[in-house]
């Protein structure tokens, strides 16, 4: 790879990203710290060469599965050994300042590298890693024993000796304390905004006659909660058209969510539209009252912030680090034992009028460009990567 003397290049492994979408927020997360920390460093990704649960590889990639644009590398790589092997080879070469982590359980991006790092094969080459919430309570309790024993069993045989850890947010953080133990080097920097935030166009209100339109956005796995989502709205008394975007994460859950649909009264419409395209989050956002995520865990929710950009309230469980969105008055969070404070929140929601709707609208919009347009993020992640390639 092609290294400019004042720009260290970022090796990062990433189980799926662009031009793929399925697996949510993590090939966000990259995506934009690739976007903008690209004037300070190199980036080389290396990903898989097709998107979650498809079964072809994608057809825009270029035959020797290497993709090239400006100051970032796209390494697009087929599954089987040789995926293992290629990224042996990538690691032992040693032409990067800093290799980058997001997904800790898998074999392949997460338990592979941090292997052969153990063993000395990166050449002592600093490692980052960003567990991307899989050390919430929540995600922990999800195939709980299998994390369980593969988190004792780490710890046993050292594989997080010497790691650097990539939180953000200090809850994050005490989670990596919890988990890691050791005192492990942590630093603390927010996620960068998706790219569509900041460009989208105000949104128009949509109707408010007729049933109150909810959505939920986000994968159908058990950590973002879905079956919750409808107990909850098997409670309400009044005619709500709920809709369901995102893939199937999980086939065994969907039949589960199936059935709690199947048995929700009349007044509770149920589609379920599909994966979206990043490019059709915004509009189909905008077209709701509301959004409705009671999710386990979020290390930081990018359709969160894409929610409140559309001017679409969420309405959020307490497990992600939009706290303030009550008393800033442009969504909900409510703790995920009270399965009523979420109802309520409906309930106010639906008898609001026209105006109060609007202003609610307008603050989530506002307190998303607040955020996107904070220049600490920039300064707090600089600092985190320029700190830890100064460690190699």
């Amino acid at each position: 790879m092609k290294q400019c003397k004042h720009q260290p290049a970022i090796l990062a492994l990433v189980p799926y990203y662009r031009p793929g979408y399925k697996s949510g927020g993590p090939i966000a997360s990259v995506e934009a710290l690739a976007r903008q920390l690209g004037g300070d460093f190199l980036w080389v990704i290396a990903t898989a060469d097709r998107d979650k649960g498809d079964i072809k590889r994608y057809p825009s990639i270029p035959d020797d599965e290497r993709l090239e644009k400006d100051a970032l590398t796209i390494l697009y790589l087929r599954p089987g050994l040789g995926r293992l092997f290629r990224l042996a080879q990538l690691l032992r070469r040693g032409d990067y300042g800093l290799l980058y982590l997001n997904d800790m359980f898998s074999p392949t991006w997460g338990v592979w590298p941090l292997f052969l790092h153990r063993l000395g094969w990166l050449k002592g080459k600093p490692v980052l890693v960003a567990p991307r919430n899989q050390f919430s309570p929540g995600a922990l309790g999800i195939k709980s024993l299998k994390k369980r024993v593969f988190l004792r069993v780490a710890r046993w045989v050292g594989l997080w000796k010497g790691l650097c850890w990539h939180a953000t947010g200090h809850e994050e953080r005490d989670e990596i304390e919890k988990c890691v133990g050791e005192r492990p080097k942590v630093w603390v920097a927010p996620e960068f905004p998706n790219r569509n935030v900041k460009a989208a166009t105000p949104p128009s209100m949509p109707p408010c006659t007729g049933p109150l339109r909810i959505v939920f956005l986000s994968r159908i796995s058990p950590m973002k909660n879905l079956d919750y989502a409808l107990s909850v709205l098997e409670g309400v008394s009044f005619p709500v058209q709920f809709d369901i975007a995102g893939p199937v994460d999980d086939v065994k859950y969907w039949e589960k969510v199936q059935a709690l649909i199947a048995r929700l009264p009349a007044e509770i419409t149920v589609r379920h539209l599909g994966p979206l395209e990043p490019g059709e989050v915004h509009s189909l956002l905008a077209s709701y009252h509301a959004m409705l995520l009671p999710t386990r865990g979020e290390n930081f929710g990018h359709v969160i912030l894409e929610s409140l950009a559309a001017g679409c309230p969420p309405i959020i469980s307490d497990r992600t680090p939009w706290k303030d969105l009550t008393e800033k008055g442009c969504g909900w969070v409510v703790p995920l034992e009270d399965e009523n404070g979420f109802r309520r929140a409906l309930t106010d929601l639906n008898a609001m009028a026209p105006e109060g709707r609007e202003r609610m609208r307008a603050a989530a919009r506002a307190y998303a460009m607040a955020y996107v347009e904070n220049p600490e993020i920039k300064e707090l992640n600089l600092k985190t990567f320029r700190e830890v390639v100064r460690l190699g």
